[in-house]
């Protein structure tokens, strides 16, 4: 029997076969794409636990999900005194 080539199935092929190579392209888009969030989240953390003073034990805690009494940073206590004292300031 003679290979017959039918012009539709040959259409379809090559429209899958499209498919497919743009389907891989996006697939590798998105695990870069969430790599690249994961990573300035974790860059995110780190500079918020920077900023706070905040130990790498306590961080170490959290991943645990096991945290302690809530941490007063000096920046926090500031915060509370300017509150309490404040309103008697007027």
């Amino acid at each position: 029997m003679e290979n017959i080539t039918n012009p539709k199935i040959e259409k379809v092929r090559a429209e899958l076969d499209k498919a497919k190579s743009r389907l891989t392209h996006y697939q590798s888009k998105v695990r870069e794409l969430e790599r690249q969030k994961t990573e300035l989240e974790d860059e995110h953390i780190v500079a918020l636990f920077r900023d706070e003073n905040l130990s790498v034990e306590f961080l170490a805690l959290l991943r645990e999900r096991t945290v302690p009494e809530p941490v007063i940073t000096p920046a926090r206590e500031k915060i509370k005194e300017e509150k309490l004292y404040g309103a008697f300031e007027n």
